[in-house]
């Protein structure tokens, strides 16, 4: 289950599904929560720019009159080696930045208003990258799904619970989250407890 999936299962009478490149995805996700009873809409924006934000959220705005809940969960790396200072271009370093630092800032700025008004609430999903310097994360496209796999399986042996964060588990933390009515500016890691050994 993912967290527009755990939304609407909790009552969200309707979702956004942003996207920048995996239209179909997005659509997919779109369908099976309008299958769940949910109103959803599959909409085109990268976080990175900030006017395709402003645009989304007016359109938000008109379509639903009202925000309760906004998810940052949009996020990109690329894998680079510590020691290969030169292989972090400045266009790689902008596309970081803009997307993990400046997306969910234009995000918050552009739904501002509807939060304040609905007394709604923000989560921003991060990689474990941000609050430890573990490097780039791994990549399927970069080691191939057998690798990736055997390499996960080894990280949750690491892991003080045996397990990593799947989609199912990350969707429970950002549903807590919003449910809780005094939580605030926390950060909350949930990949079994595998940070304590980094």
């Amino acid at each position: 289950m993912d967290i527009a999936e755990s939304l609407t299962r909790k009552g969200a009478a309707a979702v956004i599904v942003n996207y920048s490149r995996s239209a179909d995805e997005a659509r997919a996700t779109a369908e099976r929560l309008e299958d769940l009873g949910c109103e959803a809409e599959a909409v085109a924006a990268d976080v990175s720019d900030d006017a395709a934000v402003r645009r989304t959220a007016e359109r938000v705005r008109a379509a639903h009159g009202r925000v309760d809940a906004l998810v940052c969960n949009a996020g990109t790396t690329r894998w680079v080696p510590f020691p290969d200072l030169e292989g972090l271009t400045d266009q790689v370093w902008r596309r970081l930045m803009g997307v993990n630092l400046m997306g969910p800032f234009y995000c918050a700025r552009a739904f501002a208003p509807d939060l304040r008004a609905a007394r709604g609430a923000i989560v921003n999903a991060a990689s474990i990258a941000g609050p430890r310097a573990t490097g780039s994360s791994w990549h399927i496209d970069r080691v191939g799904e057998q690798v990736f796999s055997e390499m996960a399986a080894k990280e949750e042996l690491k892991a003080p619970l045996r397990r990593t964060a799947r989609p199912e588990h990350v969707a429970q933390m950002v549903t807590s989250l919003l449910e809780s009515d005094l939580v605030t500016g926390e950060t909350l890691i949930g990949d079994g407890g595998r940070h304590l050994g980094y």
